[in-house]
């Protein structure tokens, strides 16, 4: 299987109850998805709550969701060239609040 993106999807959940975006990794497919109480993605997120990014390599996956305390999103997790997968190299990438890549952030 090859994976040629990121696909990040955030869901409403009530903040004020907890104070932060419960994140759900699924490591094979690349997707990191939330996990709401009623299940709804949340639309001002990304478009319809989901986030896609190319890394501009061949193979992407994401290991890692951090959710920080301004609502950002932190990604991380491996990359390869070309499906040579003896040419591992990693990705940090951060998302503001609605799904956009945070330009503030290394190279965007």
């Amino acid at each position: 299987m090859q994976i040629t993106h990121l696909k990040l999807c955030r869901l409403t959940i009530h903040y004020r109850a907890i104070g932060a975006t419960v994140i759900i990794l699924t490591l094979l497919s690349s997707v990191q998805m939330a996990q709401a109480v009623d299940g709804d993605l949340d639309p001002t997120f990304g478009t319809g709550g989901q986030v896609t990014t190319d890394i501009n390599r061949s193979t992407d996956i994401a290991n890692a969701v951090a959710v920080q305390a301004d609502g950002k999103l932190v990604v991380v997790g491996q990359t390869y060239k070309n499906n040579d997968y003896s040419t591992e190299d990693f990705a940090v990438t951060r998302y503001n609040t609605d799904g956009t890549l945070d330009n503030t952030f290394g190279r965007g």
